[in-house]
Formats: structure tokens, sequence, C-alpha cells
């Protein structure tokens, strides 16, 4: 007999009598931002060091970054003191992976920047352990290769003020300074493309619009790979005139070119420090990230197994699924800080009576074997599912032994699973079940009909469209609770279904 939708009806936990369900632990990084009291002064009178310079210099830069798809929303304050600063604009955002140029182009024109600041010969300079700019604690950090010194902190949101409060301790070689001198750019109102979406590089310009008028100069820069190992690293000062037709075949852009392109607004103040010079600056930017370059296609292939040795006798299964879910489509994933991508995949988990494992079948799902469809109903109701997908399942990978032909109809299950009877698919939506780990749950449908809410679902961000970023943490869902619109998923196994 021929076992299908009837036979995986009742829902169990999965893990076992002794051991209970195996429940993922959520675990995310998060940055510590030491506030300080506001001072109610304006200099320190702790006793003076002797080993105060003068003549010196330094740089602090305010960058605040809107979102773009890969790079959060962020502002950022970086700081580096020297004898001398490096030859460049903005030396500690350039320090700090920002553009690096020594000139300014004339209205509407640009130049080629430096990948990185010339540093040997410059001599940094430390002004303590940790600088404050606004309520922020900067602690000193040491590059020993190539060379260099300064202090750097962010947090996710831009300050109200416009000038910020810039200390440093009486011990430093620049000795006590608590002043609000740091400028905090305006809105950089970027009007089209529209912000936070992908632009696209297959045409012949990209043409920027912004709201005009604004203080300080309005720069566009472009930083990255025209293609593998040809950098382009470009900054444009731009006439405040609201508008831009950036030339994509003048810097040999193609859809193919992994660049970040941003357009941002740029004031500037400089002051004196006990003797020395402080040039700062205040820049607001909107990131622009190009449409994604063809997906990894990486398939899964086991037409060539064949099952052999002693008969299994499967009796629960868990099913699980890893992919990119985005704009209507499932895509292969590459895992963050490896190089190679990996195939989108739905993973069938097979135990025997006493919930010991068996073996696994796994099916590549990415691209056309995909479709998107209307989400189906919640089996149960309860909830609502956002997202759905079918599948058509081939030429899975295995290493299960033979199964009773009598009860699962083929003595190789992947022969059971591609039963016509079966519609498989997955899917996202809310959480009712399953312990609230994930950013919403892991649905499983077997017949194409109700969606069965077996997993918790958690949602990462991607880099480059398809690195996953698992060390950021948990996406959270989109308002009122669906799913991000692109995101790397990992749904576990929490629930497992009975099969005979």
């Amino acid at each position: 007999m021929v076992r299908t939708t009837g036979l995986l009806l009742l829902l169990t936990a999965c893990g076992g009598p002794a051991g209970g369900p195996n429940k993922p632990d959520e675990t995310a990084d998060t940055a510590t931002v030491t506030t300080a009291p506001t001072p109610t002064g304006t200099t320190e009178t702790e006793e003076s060091n002797t080993w105060l310079v003068e003549g010196q210099q330094g740089s602090v830069v305010t960058v605040f970054r809107h979102f773009a798809p890969g790079m959060p929303q962020g502002f950022d304050v970086h700081a580096t003191f020297a004898d001398a600063l490096p030859m460049v604009d903005d030396a500690a955002w350039c320090l700090a992976g920002g553009p690096c140029t020594n000139s300014r182009p004339e209205a509407d024109s640009y130049v080629d920047m430096f990948a990185f600041p010339p540093v040997e010969g410059v001599g940094f300079t430390w002004v303590g352990n940790e600088v404050e700019v606004w309520r922020l604690d900067l602690p000193f950090l040491n590059v020993p290769d190539p060379g260099f010194a300064f202090y750097s902190n962010n947090v996710a949101n831009k300050p109200a003020e416009e000038l910020l409060k810039f200390k440093i301790p009486a011990e430093g070689q620049w000795g006590a300074y608590n002043e609000p001198v740091v400028p905090v750019a305006p809105d950089m109102r970027v009007t089209s493309p529209t912000p936070g979406e992908r632009i696209s590089l297959a045409g012949e310009t990209v043409d920027f619009e912004w709201v005009s008028g604004g203080a300080g100069e309005v720069f566009l820069t472009i930083m990255g790979e025209r293609t593998e190992g040809d950098p382009i690293n470009v900054m444009y000062v731009l006439a405040d005139d609201g508008e831009h037709s950036l030339d994509l075949a003048e810097h040999g852009l193609t859809p193919e070119s992994d660049v970040v392109i941003s357009l941002g607004r740029r004031v500037t103040e400089q002051t004196e420090v006990n003797g020395n010079t402080l040039f700062m600056s205040g820049v607001e930017e909107q990131p622009f990230t190009p449409e994604c370059r063809p997906w990894p296609d990486i398939d899964i292939d086991g037409s060539d197994i064949t099952v052999s040795g002693n008969q299994m006798d499967p009796f629960y299964m868990g099913v699980r699924f890893q992919g990119v879910i985005a704009d209507g489509t499932i895509q292969d994933f590459t895992p963050e800080g490896e190089d190679e991508p990996r195939s989108a995949k739905m993973i069938f988990e097979f135990n025997d009576y006493f919930f010991q494992p068996l073996c696994k079948v796994i099916y590549d799902v990415s691209g056309p074997r995909s479709q998107q469809v209307a989400p189906w109903p919640r089996y149960g109701g309860g909830g609502t599912i956002y997202d759905a997908y079918n599948f058509t399942l081939r030429n899975g990978w295995t290493d299960c032994k033979p199964v009773n032909p009598l009860v699962f109809g083929s003595n190789d299950m992947r022969g059971w699973i591609e039963n016509p009877g079966f519609q498989w698919g997955v899917g996202v939506g809310d959480r009712v079940d399953v312990p609230t780990v994930g950013t919403l749950s892991g649905y499983i449908t077997f017949d194409g009909a109700e969606g069965i809410e077996m997993n918790p679902g958690f949602g990462y961000a991607l880099h480059d469209c398809d690195e996953a970023i698992k060390s950021a943490g948990q996406l959270p869902p989109a308002d009122p609770g669906a799913p991000p619109t692109a995101a790397y998923w990992e749904h576990d196994t929490y629930f497992v279904l009975v099969i005979q």
C-alpha cells in the first residue's frame, strides 16, 4: 500500500522521551555604548602632565549612513591625531575605510582616490585611552600593519544636535579639552533612486535626484571593483542643483560590478585645541548597492546513488530548510566567511520508533525547482502564513538504506517522498506553537493545501545578495509581522511527523 497525505497528520515533539524538544539557542552580539553625563564645564582643570605637545593635527569625522541592502544604517565617529596628518581629506574617515582623496574636484567633475592613505612616516599621537564625541566613547585602536592609530565607535541613529561635544582627557599628549565643536551634517534627502532599493547598472546612466539647498558640499563616491581585481575609487563634487546623471560607461560599470555608490553631503569646521589644529567634518550619505548579480546555482544531484544494505524502519520524519528567500524566489547562498556557495535545500531526516537517527534525504530547491504560490491556510487555524513556495523534488542525495516497499511504495525513501500524491513546500508565518526563538515560524506543506507549523524560522541579513550574515543576529519581522523582503532562512527541526 502506498501511504500519501493521510499518513502525515500526527505531530509530536522532536527529541525523544528522554531529551525533550531540541530548541536552538538564540545569541546575538550587541555593541556596548558608554553614555557619559553631559558636562557642565568646558575645560578640565586636572593637573597638567609634562609631555603636552603643540603644533600637531587631528581629524574627527562623523558619518551618518542611511540603510542600503547589505549595509545597515549607522552613525559612525572616527578620530585620529598625528604630528602631521596623512595628506588626505577627512583622514580619520579614510583610515576607517572611507573615501581617501587629497584634492577636491571642480563642481560636477571627479578625481580618483587612494585605495588607502600613505601612512609611512606619519607619527601618530596618543591623546588618551579613549576620546568622547557626543555621548559616545571612542576607544584607542592601534593597527600595526600598515601602521596607524585611531579612535572609532558607532551607534544606530544620528544625534539631533548640530554640534557635538569633543572631550579628551588631561593625561593625553594634547591635554584636556571639552567643547561642543564637532559638526553633524544636515539631512541628505535623496528622492531618486528610491533609498533602500538596489539600483540597476544595466543602462547607460544612473540618475540621482535630491533636495537641494542644504549646507556644505554634495559629493558622490564610487568604491569597489568594476570586475574582480579591477578596483575603482572615485569621488565627485556636485553642484547642489538637485540632480546628477552618472555615466556608467565612463567608469566601466556593468551589472557585474561590485560597487557601492554613495550620494552625500559634507560640512567642515576647524578649531584650535591647546595649540593643536583639529579638522572636523560632518557627513551624511545615502549608499546604493547594485541589483544582485546572477545568483549562484549549486546543484544537488543524487541520481547516481543506489540504496543498499540492511533494511531500515523509519517511523518519524523531521523536515528542515536552508536558503535565501528574496523577491518571490528561493536562491542558493554563501555561508558567512566562506567563498563557495551552497545550494538552497530541503532536508528530510528520518528516525526510528525510539527517535534514533537513521538517515537523510536532501533536495535542491533553488531557482526553477521552487515556485511562489498564494500562502496556504495554516493547519489548525490561528495564524497567518505570509510567504509560501511549492517544490518539484527530484534527484535527491541520500545516505538512507532500503525500506519496506509494502509500507512506503518503494524501497527507496526518495521514491516515497517523490510520490505524486505529495506536494511539498515551505512557508514563513506567525509563531503559534513553536518556541519564540526564531524570527517567525517555518511551515511545511505536503499536500499544497495547508501549511503545518513545524520549525522555528531564523531569518538573517544578506551581504552582497547571497552571503548569509548570521553573526549580526536575527532580522526582525517586517511590519506588521511579515518576513523581510530578502533574507537567508534556516528552519530548524522542532516538531516531527509520524510516517507510519
